[in-house]
């Protein structure tokens, strides 16, 4: 039976599909939607579908969709098939229109890498790979921290980058990638090997923990190859960390399966899973490629949410101090972004671009400010004429359409903006 709506709701949720080519620069948002909460698994799937058989209608070639560890996503996952399980696993599904072509699923990696940082600070605080080896203990990070912090001389110390931020996770400072990565990082690795040859207290069962984030240092950089250079090859070293990685964390999963690990030592098989299939289909769509397509590498730094997350970013910022936007506001953000790919001049190509005048930026965070929260007829009307003025020009160069630093608004800034609002009301 189809779930009854109530019309007069209004959405709360904006769902964003994003189309990012592995073998060019640009990034092009293709199709928003309004819901009221998160959307169903089900329905998922049916849209994605379409957007996958749209694309292919225009020429785009797909080999992959990216979505985060959300349970709607991994929903959509059942739906086409794909299976992270152990015992019954499936990492890609095909279209009705391409039988004989994959499309490999991917978790987003950052969100990955993220979850098992906080599966390790979790209550016990510890996990354990092997029955035969010791525990990786978050004690580890904290005996480092304390006996760095202690080099009065910071261009002294081992792991510079390591912070109080770092080990003690509020629920925002557990969002951000940089400091689950900074943590299974090589400095670390060699800070704690320092420091347990010296025979620091505490750090003497490190071994493990010193293991742990080599492992991760290295599946991370694998996973975020962002120069041709570096790019994923079968014949590569990447390759075969993925390989190595992919058996290290099923031979991980046997020993809890087997009952000689308990299941808090252990990942969270939400996290394990998006692990397992992210892992092989990077593999698979590498393979896939290089013997088919003419690649000649694959930059794994783009299979992962980083452009959508960079997009929603900047409508938060661009509503000001409110992460929770309007959904009027949000639709009319959307169609001004998503004509970045299309109003941006290609680097090169039949247009020829000026040196002489300077860069110009089609629109700034504050101007998008002082548009919607102040939606005056003179503000629109000033938007328009300035985009109007651009497209007209001969003269194409600039280098952002948006000038942003897609971070939150400060937690102080957000209580200024709200008591001044309230201290306002109160004096008119």
């Amino acid at each position: 039976m189809a779930r009854r709506l109530k019309v007069d709701e209004k959405a709360n949720t904006g769902l964003v599909f994003m189309f990012q080519p592995l073998a060019d620069n640009y990034t092009q948002p293709i199709a928003v939607f309004a819901f009221r909460g998160p959307v169903k698994g089900v329905e998922l799937a049916k849209l994605v579908t379409k957007a996958l058989i749209l694309l292919e209608n225009f020429g785009a070639v797909m080999h992959g969709i990216v979505s985060d560890g959300a349970q709607t996503n991994r929903k959509m996952w059942s739906e086409f098939g794909v299976c992270g399980k152990i015992d019954n696993f499936k990492n890609w599904f095909t279209l009705p229109v391409n039988d004989e072509r994959k499309i490999f699923v991917f978790s987003d990696t950052p969100h990955l890498i993220k979850c098992v940082r906080n599966r390790l600070c979790s209550k016990q605080k510890q996990l354990r790979v092997d029955p035969n080896e010791s525990f990786v203990r978050w004690k580890h990070f904290e005996v480092l921290y304390s006996m760095d912090k202690s080099i009065l001389n910071t261009q002294l110390r081992m792991c510079p980058k390591l912070t109080l931020s770092h080990l003690e996770l509020s629920n925002m400072s557990k969002m951000k990638v940089r400091l689950a990565t900074q943590l299974f990082s090589n400095s670390i690795v060699h800070g704690l090997k320092f420091h347990k040859a010296r025979h620091v207290s505490g750090l003497e069962d490190c071994n493990a923990t010193i293991n742990f984030c080599q492992r991760f240092n290295d599946l991370f950089d694998a996973l975020n190859r962002k120069t041709p250079n570096e790019g994923l090859t079968p014949s590569g070293n990447d390759f075969k960390v993925l390989q190595s990685s992919l058996e290290w964390l099923n031979n991980w999963e046997n020993n809890f399966r087997s009952g000689k690990i308990q299941a808090s030592e252990f990942l969270t098989s939400n996290t394990a899973e998006g692990l397992r299939v992210t892992i092989q289909s990077s593999m698979n769509i590498c393979e896939t490629l290089t013997a088919k397509h003419n690649f000649q590498y694959i930059l794994t730094g783009r299979i992962n949410q980083d452009s959508l997350e960079k997009f929603f970013g900047i409508i938060r910022q661009a509503a000001g101090a409110n992460d929770h936007s309007s959904t009027p506001t949000f639709l009319q953000l959307y169609k001004l972004l998503s004509m970045y790919s299309i109003l941006k001049p290609p680097a090169s190509g039949n247009c020829t671009l000026t040196e002489t005048s300077h860069p110009k930026t089609l629109i700034t965070v504050s101007e998008l400010r002082s548009i919607y929260q102040k939606p005056t007829e003179t503000s629109l009307i000033d938007l328009k004429a300035r985009l109007d003025g651009l497209i007209e020009e001969t003269e194409w160069e600039f280098d952002d359409v948006v000038e942003h630093d897609y971070s939150h608004a400060p937690v102080v800034n957000c209580i200024i903006y709200y008591v001044t609002g309230l201290l306002q009301n109160y004096i008119w």
